[in-house]
């Protein structure tokens, strides 16, 4: 699986929006509502971040990975430029993560702002960071060749 954006949708996306949807489920019975709010507003960036990574798909394109915008998308987009798109949805998403970790920790485990905010930090330091090496391109320098 070579494809870029088919392993970010794979292993990324598809995850974050089970464990988000699991944990909307948790705050509705629970009765807890600004992390419920939170996490639907964290579903809506994902799905998002996700149309961005696949633009030339419309709403009837048949599936995310098998329809004809997905194979245009893989068709006509140069590798470069997938990778830019790639690591800019990983950006969204370390940042959708970090804020669901604050808002985890703020609302749930009642940590003061201050600790809050520093554990969101390095959270999205973390994140980015880790994204960033998951989805690079071996022996390639893509900023020199951009």
């Amino acid at each position: 699986m070579s494809d870029p954006f088919k392993r970010f949708e794979i292993f990324i996306l598809r995850p974050l929006f089970a464990a988000y949807l699991i944990a909307a489920v948790i705050f509705l019975f629970k009765g807890t509502w600004a992390p419920l709010i939170g996490v639907v507003l964290g579903l809506f960036l994902l799905r998002v971040i996700g149309a961005k990574l696949q633009s030339l798909q419309s709403a009837a394109a048949g599936g995310p990975l098998e329809g004809p915008g997905a194979r245009m998308d893989s068709d006509l987009l140069p590798p470069q430029v997938k990778l830019i798109l790639v690591r800019k949805a990983c950006t969204g998403i370390s940042m959708s993560i970090a804020f669901m970790v604050g808002l985890v920790f703020w609302s749930v485990l009642g940590w003061r702002w201050y600790f809050t905010l520093g554990a969101m930090w390095l959270v999205l330091l973390f994140t980015v960071a880790l994204l960033m090496l998951a989805f690079r391109v071996e022996g390639r320098n893509v900023w020199r060749e951009v």
